[in-house]
């Protein structure tokens, strides 16, 4: 009898505890993270590289529509190799800004024209979090 009224009372200090240590956590609200802005020459680092405008648009409207067809889609252009997976990540720099939209997790989202850090010559295509500069935050 003993032994069990000790183990309900270690279990309730446990519980107890393990509450007023989650209360003190700091928890970001997904208003607080900071919104990506996307200007040309900004330096971005990509695991996936579309070689063609066309596969990364076709990307970009299944990314709106659903995961599934988002997962699709790209597992299609990576399997016919219109797509290529780098790991680890390329480090790239943002040649144009082709769009953005909302993606199926409403996150904002922008395709971007990307080369390489020495080159002005358009490598590949891909899609990012964050959304483009508007022309008062480009000009100076």
């Amino acid at each position: 009898m003993i032994y069990n009224i000790k183990n309900k009372i270690l279990i309730f200090l446990i519980i107890f505890f393990s509450v007023i240590i989650l209360s003190f956590t700091n928890v970001k609200s997904k208003g607080s993270v900071k919104e990506i802005i996307w200007h040309k020459g900004s330096k971005v680092y990509s695991l996936v590289v579309c070689e063609k405008e066309k596969d990364i648009l076709e990307i970009a409207y299944a990314d709106s529509r659903t995961i599934f067809s988002f997962r699709e889609t790209l597992q299609v252009k990576l399997i016919q190799d219109k797509c290529a997976v780098f790991n680890p990540p390329l480090e790239l720099k943002v040649q144009e800004i082709l769009g953005d939209y909302i993606d199926y997790n409403k996150i904002r989202s922008t395709i971007l024209a990307v080369s390489a850090l020495d080159e002005d010559k358009i490598l590949g295509y891909l899609i990012v979090a964050g959304r483009p500069a508007t022309d008062k935050e480009t000009t100076f």
